[in-house]
């Protein structure tokens, strides 16, 4: 546990310590693949994160609304869920469609709020114990410490850029540049910042038009437009 503890607390940057965290378990629990789905803040749904080996097929980025899938049972339930093929219930149909004769599945916490699903899966006939449960639920604890802190890192480094990115606006303002400039450079800090594909800064005329002023993104000719009347669409409800 020790080695294990150290090994996944090792990196800060969350896709290098979710593998880490998936192998080592893999290669502790003698496991033929695994997964693990973070939740997303956004849309409360579970998205694969990494997947490796047997019953690991499902592609980076899938994702799933709670109860969906065993692991959204075990999200929905915030309980670690053992599963074996020859059990005489609904949920080892799935594991027969896999190929896959047993799995485990923890939910991760961080200050018990589900962060995310860890699962294990094994082919053949040594199928997972009670005592694997209870080891990869020791190791699931850890992984859910590292991986909070990981969550922190990304917010402070966030917070870090931000505040880089307010400075150079800033700097920008009471400097000698044009006010064009200015702006280009606001609507460039802005995208890299929350990131997005596109941003634009509109003005608004006495023509009650908006016009688009600056923009990240956007095409010559869709920013070209005649100005955008006030009393339809995004513009007009937020105004």
């Amino acid at each position: 546990m020790s080695t294990i503890g150290k090994f996944i607390t090792s990196t800060l940057d969350m896709e290098k310590l979710l593998n880490s965290i998936l192998y080592t378990a893999m290669n502790v629990l003698d496991a033929s693949g695994g997964i693990i789905s973070m939740v997303e803040a956004a849309t409360g749904r579970l998205k694969t994160r990494v997947a490796y080996g047997t019953g690991g097929k499902m592609v980076i980025g899938t994702k799933r609304r709670i109860g969906e899938s065993i692991s959204a049972i075990v999200a929905a339930e915030k309980s670690p869920l053992l599963i074996r093929r020859n059990s005489e219930d609904t949920l080892s149909d799935i594991l027969k469609k896999e190929g896959i004769s047993s799995s485990i599945c923890i939910p991760l916490e961080s200050r018990g709020e589900l962060i995310g699903v860890f699962n294990l899966n094994r082919v053949g006939n040594h199928d997972f114990t009670s005592e694997d449960m209870e080891f990869f639920t020791t190791i699931g604890a850890q992984a859910s410490i590292a991986i909070e802190e990981s969550l922190l890192y990304q917010a402070v480094e966030q917070k870090v850029g931000q505040l880089d990115t307010f400075h150079k606006v800033g700097q920008a303002i009471i400097s000698t540049i044009g006010l064009q400039q200015v702006l280009d450079l606001i609507v460039q800090a802005i995208s890299q910042m929350m990131p997005t594909r596109f941003c634009s800064l509109q003005f608004i005329a006495d023509t009650k038009e908006a016009t688009i002023t600056a923009s990240h993104g956007l095409s010559q000719e869709y920013c070209s437009k005649e100005g955008l009347v006030l009393d339809k669409g995004i513009v007009s409800h937020m105004v």
